[in-house]
């Protein structure tokens, strides 16, 4: 079927949005009338509203959460000017481990935004035009005070000031992935986070809270998921694994090593910690498994228990505290604000 005009100029539109690894959103009431039509055949989904993109370039980034989380923050800066992100939203933006659970919302920086004007037709004309079904998951509010930076084409909260922010306002779990992850790839150092801190004058629970954070962090971690497991061990109360990514000399293969993700140094004997995903499994399943099995009995011949802790049912109640009581993990002593004051020092 032949293209008229139009639809030529949305097709070249698309593809320009694509290589700058944006979202399309209509300059006119009429492309937003042909985007909506695309949206009901199929052709164009609509991820944010007011912005599109054609379903083979969103499919592209299928199980890349945080990839279509910049693709529509760095659209919205576009839509409108003057926008400055902040929390998780700007955690994406810096490339930190945000959990997925945590993407459904956009936070900015609200008095560097409010009153700031829209590029022509977008914005919120495009927003009320189409319906602004997403308007109660855009969070307007205020943050730690910091500078601003430009990160991937917006402007957003500096790292430490959005860790510092993000750490008063999350879990411990869903915070210390990103602290591990901007010192994994020293995007900070944990004495700038506890200069900003100290400036903060935080009192109570957000002291706590930011406290913990930068205790805990290590740069060892691996991935955000075993991140996320020792944020829940901690809050659980249990004694977190003394040791990261430890280096294992393999007893049946002479001059190889094994990584495990965790390790308790017990009296009754070493445990090693595995986090699973279904990530490591999802291409050349079999052959995946098997070697993991083989490791886990090498590992075995040590003379170390091997705990593998789902990550599928970390949240499901009782199962993390039933394998750590199941496999000897003590209680955690101390109080988190010591070993944060320890740090201050």
């Amino acid at each position: 079927m032949r293209m008229t005009e139009r639809e030529r100029a949305l097709e070249e539109r698309f593809e320009e949005a694509e290589r700058m690894g944006l979202l399309l959103w209509p300059e006119s009431n009429a492309e937003l009338k042909a985007l909506s039509r695309r949206v009901q055949s199929g052709r164009v989904v609509r991820p944010w509203t007011g912005m599109y993109a054609r379903e083979g370039f969103w499919e592209t980034m299928d199980g890349q959460e945080r990839k279509r989380a910049v693709c529509i923050l760095k659209t919205r800066a576009l839509m409108w000017p003057g926008t400055v992100y902040c929390g998780v939203s700007a955690a994406v933006l810096h490339g930190l481990w945000v959990s997925h659970a945590l993407l459904g919302q956009i936070h900015i920086l609200s008095a560097r935004t409010r009153g700031s004007g829209s590029v022509g037709f977008s914005g919120r004309r495009a927003a009320a035009e189409d319906g602004d079904a997403d308007a109660a998951r855009t969070v307007f509010r205020a943050a730690v005070a910091g500078q601003t930076v430009e990160v991937q084409g917006c402007r957003a909260t500096d790292i430490v000031s959005t860790l510092i922010d993000c750490a008063i306002r999350l879990p411990l779990h869903e915070a210390l992935p990103l602290f591990d992850c901007a010192l994994r790839y020293r995007l900070v150092e944990k004495d700038e986070l506890l200069r900003f801190l100290n400036r903060c004058n935080f009192r109570g629970i957000r002291a706590e809270r930011a406290f913990q954070a930068i205790a805990y962090a290590d740069g060892r971690s691996e991935n955000g998921g075993e991140s996320l497991v020792r944020g829940l061990i901690y809050e659980l109360g249990y004694m977190p694994p003394h040791e990261l990514q430890m280096e294992l000399e393999d007893p049946i293969d002479a001059g190889q090593t094994m990584r495990a993700d965790q390790f308790w140094d017990l009296p009754e004997g070493g445990v090693v910690g595995e986090v699973d995903g279904l990530g490591k499994y999802r291409e050349g399943a079999l052959q995946e498994l098997v070697k993991e099995r083989q490791r886990e009995s090498h590992i075995a011949a040590l003379g170390y228990r091997v705990m593998r802790i789902q990550f599928t049912r970390v949240f499901e109640p009782g199962y993390l505290e039933g394998l750590l009581k199941a496999f000897g993990i003590p209680r955690r002593e101390g109080d988190v604000l010591d070993e944060g004051s320890r740090l201050a020092e």
